[in-house]
């Protein structure tokens, strides 16, 4: 359903409307209908910082539909409904094809999680226009927000015009008019915007995560404290949602929190003295050890429509038995990973963790470093890096080993950390370039590790006794003839590589590197 015209007005009052609004037909005859609306969206609210709104409305029989909406602009609201039973969790159980054609570019694999809930009693009022033709209809809506505990908050009522006509000109006149007229005052905002601020849930603007809590001339010890304990608070806010398997993306998530705090300490040393980092250096190092595994599965079955379409399309059905293998190992992973975080050692590491990070930083330190600018140290760092990297190019040659190939991926990947926690002490317009340059490169090493992986995995799970066994020899042959085709894209990656490390070290980007972060002496 399309509503090219849809105004919302604030209303005290509405008692006082039955002589004064141009209607077809005796007011408020149409009765009012009681509608139970949840708000979709994922974690990171994808859709709601996008603009747009999914709600999922029931109705007096149980069923749902599924309305998307611009929260930016009700005058060319879309709406897409699609009857369901049960709450969507995924884009892919959006039954409408156009709703999740939408979607699932936004929210991509992420979960969708019910983020509020509302009553709606709405009083249909009747249909404006003089015309035989009705121009629109103005329903009066009384909006409760329904709190976790139960307990409801009566919000702001509505008079919500929409349209009945595809151009909505006539429309949006009359209603402007009737609007004049009654001395209406426009709704300022969405309802779902007033309610989750209602709720404290409304999502604050995305900025730079560091922005607020380092400055290019704070103490070493003091900002790299900070930025530790911002990671340590993204790595704890997904734990719940990687232990309940809502989605994969807790588990990303939490593995970038981890392994930038990884990158961070081993790569600003002298900030703390090493003694007491060394047993929390280990128990992060551990961490990226145990939770390795279950994220290379939950990438594998991500990847394996893909990997399928690699194969000729009469024997893409012969690797379903390696993928009922691999949701077994990625079930019994992901056990094994939740018995271990919601144990003791995790939980102490976590509450000791947080607790040295919050501790203030002596006034005396003895770290060699820890009074040190955190920009200097960055800076230094960064450059040192970059002229690794340039001073290697047999890294990133087509006859270099998978091995090399994997240590400048893994270098770059330390600069691309280190220039985030630097990001905000330079202009956008300056940074900008050196982190898309990066980019580039880490995009094509990515991929280059990743067909090694695959390739890698696909060799030790063809041979893994209980899976040869019982595999049929049409499986076996498929995963053979996968390799072979990855092993290919593995080789046409690599050529790509020499190119790429080339441009991420040309003069101009040289010289946009020694502007940013050489030496300043």
């Amino acid at each position: 359903m399309m509503i090219e015209h849809c105004v919302a007005f604030l209303l005290p009052e509405d008692e006082m409307l039955s002589n004064r609004l141009p209607l077809r037909g005796e007011f408020g005859s149409l009765g009012e209908v009681v509608t139970r609306i949840t708000l979709l969206d994922t974690f990171d609210w994808r859709l709601f910082r996008r603009g747009k709104a999914l709600e999922a409305e029931r109705s007096g029989d149980g069923a749902l539909a599924c309305i998307l909406r611009d929260l930016r602009g009700d005058e060319a609201e879309r709406r897409v409904a699609a009857e369901t039973r049960r709450l969507p969790r995924f884009a892919r159980d959006l039954s409408d094809e156009a709703l999740r054609n939408i979607v699932e570019p936004i929210i991509d694999v992420r979960a969708l999680l019910p983020r509020g809930e509302l009553k709606r009693v709405r009083r249909m009022l009747g249909q404006l226009g003089e015309s035989v033709t009705p121009t629109g209809t103005l329903h009066l809506d009384r909006y409760s927000l329904i709190h976790e505990t139960g307990e409801s908050q009566a919000l702001a009522n509505r008079l919500v015009f929409e349209s009945l006509q595809p151009s909505g000109k006539a429309s949006r006149r009359l209603v402007e008019q009737v609007a004049k007229d009654l001395s209406l005052e426009r709704a300022p905002e969405d309802i779902w915007v007033e309610a989750l601020a209602a709720a404290g849930k409304l999502p604050t603007v995305e900025t730079s995560s560091l922005e607020s809590v380092v400055a290019p001339n704070l103490r070493a010890d003091l900002a790299l404290k900070r930025i530790l304990l911002r990671h340590c608070e993204t790595m704890q806010a997904n734990e719940p949602g990687l232990i309940a398997n809502l989605d994969t993306e807790f588990l990303h998530d939490f593995r970038v929190a981890l392994r930038r705090s990884r990158s961070a300490i081993g790569q600003l040393k002298g900030v703390f003295p090493e003694r007491m980092l060394a047993r929390y250096a280990r128990e992060l190092s551990f961490l990226g050890t145990v939770t390795g595994p279950t994220r290379d599965l939950d990438v594998y079955l991500l990847e394996f429509a893909r990997l399928q379409a690699l194969l000729p399309e009469f024997i893409r059905q012969d690797l379903t038995p390696l993928r009922i293998l691999l949701e077994e190992r990625a079930e019994a992973e992901r056990a094994q990973l939740v018995t271990l975080l919601a144990g003791r050692r995790h939980r102490k590491f976590i509450d000791d963790w947080t607790a040295f990070l919050k501790k203030p930083v002596p006034h005396r330190p003895s770290a060699p470093n820890a009074l040190t600018p955190i920009g200097s140290l960055l800076r230094a760092r960064i450059w040192k890096l970059y002229r690794r990297v340039l001073k290697r190019e047999d890294w990133g040659s087509e006859c270099a080993p998978a091995e090399a190939v994997h240590e400048l991926r893994k270098t770059c990947k330390k600069i691309r950390y280190l220039i985030e926690f630097a990001q905000p002490f330079f202009p956008a317009d300056k940074i900008r370039k050196p982190i898309k340059d990066l980019k580039v490169l880490q995009n094509h090493l990515g991929a280059f590790q990743d067909a090694d992986v695959q390739i890698g995995h696909l060799r030790q799970w063809s041979v893994h006794p209980r899976f040869n066994r019982s595999a049929p020899a049409e499986t076996l042959l498929a995963i053979g003839a996968l390799i072979g085709r990855l092993d290919q894209l593995q080789r046409e990656r690599r050529s790509r590589i020499p190119g790429a490390l080339h441009e991420f070290g040309n003069k101009d980007n040289r010289a946009r590197f020694r502007r940013l972060f050489g030496d300043r002496g």
